[in-house]
């Protein structure tokens, strides 16, 4: 587990809105974390102390939609709840593309590849899915020897 939070960490941060629809494999399941920064991020490798929330997805449609969601969250109140919670703290309910934020969002991920369909996938792909789940909260717990805290945006 530890080589593939390096991996993940060993990543360059991208502009999350210009990439949101281009991550590569997103159709499959996988990890992705925010960055949230008035810094200029593109290009630099993953800092713990820059990461502002840690997400997930097992769902038919792939990491790509889940990241769909959180950008839905931010501009219109729904479908994920991390945006949801930053649409209405730190955008005191407008539309992050209505704002005058200086911060900007940057994304990293990190896909799996396996079928999440119940009709078809495997018992290999149920231990992806699930190595999926224990990825996240290792990475959490990785955050939070690190820098003493835990992501601003995850409660959960």
């Amino acid at each position: 587990m530890e080589e593939k939070i390096q991996q993940i960490l060993g990543k360059k941060w991208k502009p999350l809105l210009e990439n949101c629809k281009n991550i590569e494999d997103g159709n499959y399941p996988g990890i992705y974390l925010l960055a949230f920064s008035d810094r200029n991020l593109e290009g630099e490798v993953v800092k713990p102390s820059d990461i502002f929330y840690v997400g997930m997805s097992n769902a038919r449609k792939g990491l790509t939609s889940r990241v769909q969601q959180f950008i839905n969250g931010i501009e219109k109140n729904g479908s994920h709840s991390a945006g949801m919670r930053f649409y209405k703290e730190n955008s005191k309910g407008i539309a992050f593309s209505e704002c005058n934020h200086l911060e900007k969002f940057y994304i990293i991920s990190s896909t799996f590849k396996c079928d999440v369909n119940k009709l078809s996938r495997t018992p290999n792909d149920l231990r992806i899915m699930g190595d999926i789940c224990r990825l996240e909260y290792y990475l959490l717990a990785y955050i939070k020897e690190v820098t003493n805290t835990e992501p601003n945006l995850n409660k959960k």
